[in-house]
């Protein structure tokens, strides 16, 4: 893959831009863990945690998910964290472009400012 396509699809897995007609956006098919908007059940990001013990991911949610959350100004309080598993079980294919949210967040998914500060140590 070319920079330039790498960059492409970057901007297209954050939403900032549609995937280029007649190409298909393929999700990492390694991602086993995905964080869902509660209020839309739409993927939001997604991780590679395959060979991870599930009960270090649990008692760690802030390291191994949280904080790339809040890096992206998404509140955690905002998103559940599932398995690839509790998708599929729920009937979400979470490799279909179609199941991943695109575009801006509405105003329940961003930080506020408490959690900002909080998170930014003031």
């Amino acid at each position: 893959m070319t920079k330039k396509e790498e960059k492409q699809r970057l901007l297209e897995n954050a939403g900032l831009v549609k995937p280029k007609l007649n190409e298909t956006f393929e999700v990492n098919p390694k991602y086993t863990h995905f964080a869902v908007l509660k209020n839309s059940g739409k993927i939001v990001e997604a991780w590679e945690y395959g060979e991870y013990d599930s009960q270090e991911l649990k008692s760690e949610k802030d390291w191994y998910f949280f904080n790339d959350l809040r890096d992206n100004d998404i509140s955690p309080k905002a998103v559940s964290i599932v398995t690839k598993k509790y998708l599929e079980r729920n009937g979400i294919n979470p490799f279909n472009w179609e199941n991943w949210h695109k575009g801006d967040h509405d105003d329940t998914t961003y930080m506020t400012d408490k959690e900002q500060k909080k998170y930014r140590g003031y």
